[in-house]
This record gives structure tokens, sequence and C-alpha cells, in this order.
């Protein structure tokens, strides 16, 4: 489980992604701990942080990709919201 400066470190590397992508981040939301439906890497439980991204179409691959690999990182989903 990331402690503070853990959480404030993977936040800045997904802003960084996503910019690195050409894109940005327009709003960031802390949902907290709770506990996962059914255990992940063998977390029972999970920081839970929701970000709004504008990245091109072409970059979503590559970003998923990329997220996947960073530390702390144990689930994510990419949804395309409305335009």
């Amino acid at each position: 489980m990331l402690k503070e400066e853990g959480l404030k470190s993977a936040k800045n590397t997904v802003e960084a992604l996503a910019k690195k992508m050409g894109g940005s981040v327009s709003a960031v939301t802390e949902e907290g701990k709770q506990a996962l439906a059914y255990p992940l890497k063998k977390f029972g439980e999970g920081i839970y942080v929701f970000f709004v991204l504008e990245l091109p179409t072409d970059k979503t691959g590559k970003f998923e990709e990329e997220l996947m690999r960073q530390k702390g990182v144990i689930r994510q989903l990419l949804v395309k919201g409305e335009e």
C-alpha cells in the first residue's frame, strides 16, 4: 500500500505521462482507501484516484501500457468521455 509520499509521486507520474503523450489532466479526485472486490496482485485494498484526461485517441493504448508499468498501479480503467 502506498504511503502519502508514494501517492503524491504516483499522481505526478500520471500527470507527467499524460503530458508526454500530448495530453493533459483536467481534474483529479481522490476517493481514498477502499476494499477491492477481489484480491489483485495479493492486495485486498487500494487507494482509488480518478483522473479526467484529455488525450489524443491514437495515444490511449500507449498510455495504458506505460501506466501499468508504474510502481503502485495495480489496476486501471480508461474510459472515453463525452466530447
